[in-house]
């Protein structure tokens, strides 16, 4: 078909025909090199998505293993280590009294008296070691 019309054609036509065909093929295979190297780089970019969110699923968990200590966890406190959270506050204020007994205060101790209702005895049964405590006569 082309043959057909470059025949008749003069010598600087069929010449820059031939030229485009060839420009046109040419840029056809660049076209075909870029898709395939697009369609690499976007599995690339989507490999490294994952592995993004790979990182920082792990980032949070070592943040959240750090911020750890004995008290928001089952750890012990000796490994708190020299990072020892403080100890907890009171949120009660300061009082203008003084601690005990306030004055007007009617005292209500209980008395030791000469002849008690009840007597009850506490005695161990046996030592530590295992010997009888009761006396032998």
């Amino acid at each position: 078909m082309l043959e057909e019309f470059l025949r008749n054609r003069p010598p600087d036509v069929v010449f820059i025909v031939l030229f485009l065909r060839k420009k046109i093929c040419m840029l056809e295979a660049a076209l075909l090199d870029r898709d395939r190297r697009i369609l690499e780089l976007e599995r690339q970019n989507e490999e490294m998505a994952n592995t993004i969110t790979d990182m920082a699923l792990q980032i949070a968990e070592l943040k959240a293993r750090l911020d750890m200590n004995s008290r928001s966890s089952s750890k012990p406190p000796s490994s708190d280590g020299l990072n020892k959270p403080p100890a907890p506050k009171s949120l009660r204020g300061k009082s203008d009294r003084k601690p005990g007994g306030q004055h007007g205060h009617p005292r209500a101790t209980l008395a030791q008296v000469s002849a008690p209702d009840v007597v009850v005895r506490h005695e161990p049964g046996q030592c530590y070691c295992g010997c009888s405590l009761t006396r032998e006569a």
